[in-house]
């Protein structure tokens, strides 16, 4: 079976794109999959701070895999086909809908969670939270997709004017709110009330992470190549990783240990 994957290896693969998806689906098991406690304001003691920084950097997993997607998408030679993408569209919208019902079926299983055909209905609609929520990312993947043919059509230009301002209003109404709510969290600490701890994918820290992994992984890729064959395998088959890698979190996580403080 290793044999027929590395026969499809090619050695002009970017090895800096299969080393950051490998270590990008890494951190989603782990982001997803952990006994971290990282309360800093109830919890004393030093590990504590390490626990933090640790779901700090997991949570620049899902950044890493879109800035990937894009790096390729707008950079691809191929030329640029609208039904041969929105066909990959509809694709990726079954496979999301295909496998939230098989993560359903595996938890009543695996998790011993109880199903009428309404409830189930019910919480493939409704994206349960602890079961198939998760999945999320590929909504997200979904919704860039959509706005692909626009984007592509912007970066191609020479005159790129209008691509900065499409980037630059993604970035205030992403990050718009996150700014608030840091001014909001200084209010309140000068108020001598506690800070609002926000450690996930929508912190500024976590942008600022996942662009310096992805640098840093790019101007090293010479270095990379003695475990390129490693890293493609890997890394052609995040996809797969990704949508299986809750069932073998639920059927394993009893064997977890809490990381000491």
């Amino acid at each position: 079976m290793l044999s027929k994957v590395l026969a499809k290896y090619d050695n002009k693969r970017l090895v800096y794109v299969d080393l950051i998806k490998t270590l990008s689906i890494y951190l989603v098991c782990l982001y997803h999959f952990n006994h971290f406690r990282v309360n800093i304001l109830e919890i004393e003691g030093i590990g504590v701070y390490r626990n933090y920084f640790l779901k700090g950097l997991a949570s620049t997993a899902v950044p890493l895999f879109i800035m990937v997607n894009g790096h390729l998408m707008l950079n691809s030679k191929k030329q640029f086909d609208l039904k041969k993408h929105i066909n990959k569209v509809l694709r990726l919208v079954l496979i999301t809908f295909l496998w939230a019902a098989i993560l359903l079926i595996a938890a009543s299983f695996i998790k011993d969670q109880q199903y009428t055909v309404k409830s189930f209905m019910h919480a493939l609609w409704t994206w349960e939270p602890g079961t198939i929520n998760h999945l999320w990312y590929l909504n997200a993947l979904i919704g860039i997709y959509l706005l692909y043919p626009i984007i592509k059509e912007l970066y191609d230009k020479q005159n790129r004017s209008l691509l900065y301002y499409f980037l630059g209003m993604t970035f205030i109404l992403t990050f718009g709110n996150v700014f608030m709510n840091i001014i909001y969290n200084i209010v309140e600490f000068i108020q001598g009330k506690n800070v609002l701890i926000n450690n996930g994918y929508s912190t500024i820290m976590t942008l600022v992470m996942s662009i310096s992994v992805f640098i840093i992984s790019f101007k090293k890729e010479v270095m990379l190549n003695s475990f390129s064959k490693m890293l493609y395998i890997v890394g052609n088959n995040t996809l797969g990783i990704y949508l299986i890698h809750a069932i073998v979190g639920w059927s394993t996580i009893d064997n977890y240990h809490i990381v000491p403080i």
